[in-house]
């Protein structure tokens, strides 16, 4: 997976899950760690994994 591709991915999950739980003023905070965290600051522009870790903060 490629940073765009992640940005997208991201921004899809973000659509679906306002789709299925509606709007919300307090979104959980989330922290991605892993090689998605790396790609997204800048770390590294090898591809990585297509898993996206995420826990809850």
């Amino acid at each position: 997976m490629y940073k765009q591709d992640l940005e997208q991915t991201l921004l899809d999950i973000d659509e679906e899950a306002e789709l299925e739980i509606g709007p919300r003023d307090d979104r959980p905070s989330v922290v991605l760690v892993g090689g998605s965290a790396f790609m997204l600051n800048d770390v590294t522009n090898r591809a990585v994994t297509h898993d996206i870790d995420v826990f809850e903060a």
